[in-house]
């Protein structure tokens, strides 16, 4: 479906922002994607609010009311803004790909080394600069379909057995937990738990807690002071290594280096 989707690129910058920089509340006439390059970002899109991470991005639809604001102990921070329109070509909206403005983005590392790419593009060839960003949200949306199976609403997501082992995992994340334990938790056979798992997340259960974890560890490295290995234990994760090896994965980058970039003081 998402191949039936049409992208008109309009611009993409690349910020250096200083201390203090908070764009105002607004709306606008295009569909707008801010993402983090180095420390985070608290964001706002009508009621919605988060703190984006670095390897997390901002998207507000035409017409939505958006802000965002840099950290308050940050001289100076990267962010990188795309404006551009999504255009259905079937009966539908992009709601029913994206729904929700908040999304993990896919291989940080590499996207972050296109985003670039793109930028400079724009300013030296702009129809292949366009065309490259249109390439570039094809593989997101792609990403984020066919991973979180986001077509419409699917059957297990208003279950409410799923719900209430949302909230185990919640509650219990830095504990051993298995989908046995889950299952039975919700009182349903492992077999019907993963399916309506998949089917409302997108990805099994196994999948979904270890990035859970990764998540409250990537907010502890931003905010805390406890060392590397203390937060992978405090998180769930029994071997460091490995704990080391998802979060590469998952951000890009280390532990050491994601914490240093999201509180570099320049």
């Amino acid at each position: 479906m998402y191949q039936r989707l049409r992208i008109e690129v309009h611009s993409c910058h690349w910020w250096r922002v200083k201390a203090g920089w908070e764009l105002m509340p607004r709306r606008i006439t295009d569909d707008y994607f801010c993402l983090p390059m180095t420390h985070h970002l608290d964001a706002e899109v009508g009621d919605e609010h988060s703190t984006l991470l670095t390897g997390q991005c901002m998207l507000a639809r035409e017409g939505e009311i958006h802000s965002s604001r840099m950290p308050t102990n940050c001289a100076e921070m990267h962010l990188f803004a795309l404006h551009a329109h999504l255009l259905p070509q079937w009966g539908g909206t992009i709601a029913q790909l994206l729904p929700g403005p908040f999304h993990d983005l896919p291989d940080f590392s590499a996207s972050q080394s296109r985003l670039q790419r793109v930028t400079h593009l724009l300013q030296t060839d702009a129809p292949l600069g366009r065309r490259m960003a249109d390439h570039m949200l094809r593989d997101w949306i792609a990403f984020w379909v066919l991973q979180e199976h986001r077509f419409g609403e699917p059957e297990g997501r208003s279950d409410p057995r799923v719900a209430e082992a949302f909230a185990f995992i919640q509650e219990h994340y830095h504990e051993p937990i298995t989908v046995e334990q889950l299952s039975d938790a919700v009182r349903l056979s492992p077999a019907h738990f993963r399916k309506l798992f998949r089917q409302a997340h997108g990805i099994a259960p196994k999948a979904y807690i270890a990035n859970y974890r990764l998540k409250q560890a990537a907010q502890q490295l931003r905010v805390g002071t406890a060392s590397v290995k203390e937060i992978a234990y405090d998180v769930g994760f029994a071997d460091e290594h490995y704990f080391h090896l998802c979060f590469r994965k998952q951000f890009g980058c280390t532990p050491l280096a994601f914490r240093k970039r999201s509180r570099e003081m320049i």
